[in-house]
């Protein structure tokens, strides 16, 4: 599978030439992971867009393990500088790039590698084009999206998104996996309470007469309760929460000892 990017190389004074980056491997066209949209608060279409302003759509940015909120964070990009064209390539902490390698070419018929690629550590790797060829091009496999330890979480995004071990389901040995305390019960997967857990339990209902003094009201379902960590009154991704049942019941599980502030979520009008 091939997918190419429209990055154009920009002629060198007195030259005309094309500079082409294509990508190939079998994770072209990946669709960002579940994981990956919550975490940073996407809805599955937002992934056409640009949301750091770096030039590179976010879902292009789920493929390489780049952040889409940094635009000093991005895959492999164009750049122009002191009157030359350049190809320079951000290497991300975490991304396996060792796997691919970056191979060039000027007539898409002969390549060969690119000295220096991968480099040592992370940071801004730069090929210097020469003005004088008529067409200079790129290519390397998509980083892979490995799962080690076989939950839902890739291993990139346990790497650089939630600080968890991509070799463990259960980084904190607590009984509840990753997957489980970052998806559901919305708890820290680096902490395992000393202490035990708890949970919030109550009802959500209707009090159409607004007396207080009566309190065999209603249940309503689909409403989210949540704890309000932060205080701000907004249901975050991080704060743990419940959505309520058909009687209106909910129950906030797997909580740390402690006083917590239990907020119903407004709903759109």
């Amino acid at each position: 599978m091939h997918t190419e990017q429209p990055w154009r190389r920009q002629p060198a004074p007195l030259a005309v030439g094309l500079l082409l980056f294509c990508l190939t491997g079998a994770n072209a066209h990946a669709a960002p992971s579940t994981a990956w949209l919550r975490y940073f608060g996407f809805a599955p279409w937002e992934a056409v867009l640009d949301h750091d302003g770096d030039g590179v759509a976010s879902g292009i940015e789920f493929e390489f393990g780049t952040d889409p909120l940094n635009p000093a964070s991005r895959p492999p990009n164009f750049h122009r500088a002191d009157g030359n064209t350049d190809f320079q390539i951000e290497i991300v902490g975490g991304i396996a790039y060792g796997s691919a390698q970056l191979q060039t070419s000027i007539d898409l018929t002969l390549w060969g590698p690119v000295a220096g690629f991968p480099p040592a550590a992370p940071g801004t790797f730069l090929i210097p084009t020469d003005p004088d060829e008529p067409a200079r091009f790129f290519r390397f496999d998509l980083p892979s999206h490995r799962n080690s330890d076989g939950d839902c979480l890739l291993d990139f995004e346990e790497i650089n998104l939630y600080g968890t071990d991509p070799l463990k389901t259960d980084t904190d040995g607590d009984g509840l996996d990753d997957c489980a305390e970052l998806l559901v019960y919305r708890t820290d997967p680096n902490h395992a309470s000393s202490t035990g857990r708890g949970d919030i339990r109550g009802k959500v209902v209707l009090d159409a007469d607004r007396d207080p003094a009566t309190r065999d009201h209603p249940g309503i379902a689909g409403w989210t309760v949540f704890t309000d960590l932060d205080f701000d009154g907004e249901w975050g991704a991080n704060e743990p929460a419940a959505t309520s049942a058909q009687d209106g019941s909910f129950r906030i599980a797997e909580l740390d000892p402690g006083v917590y502030r239990v907020v119903l979520a407004r709903k759109p009008v």
